[in-house]
């Protein structure tokens, strides 16, 4: 699971970095040190469609709290 957004000023992207087949990735957000806002937003999204995540109608709290203490 990724962290945090964070900003390049070399080529002005917010990118946040992923671990996929053990290596670590670093995928393109937003464009533009102002575009904050919109980087954390596209990375709630990332976070959201996360395949290992069970579809939100069928998981309980339960589940749900299971997930968070693994994560953390």
């Amino acid at each position: 699971m990724p962290k945090q957004p964070f900003y390049r000023a070399f080529d002005d992207w917010w990118y946040v970095q992923l671990s996929s087949g053990g290596k670590r990735v670093q995928r393109k957000l937003v464009k533009g040190r102002a575009n904050e806002a919109e980087a954390f937003q596209a990375f709630y999204r990332l976070m959201a469609d996360d395949p290992d995540l069970p579809p939100p109608k069928s998981i309980s709290t339960a589940r749900c709290c299971d997930l968070f203490l693994g994560w953390s």
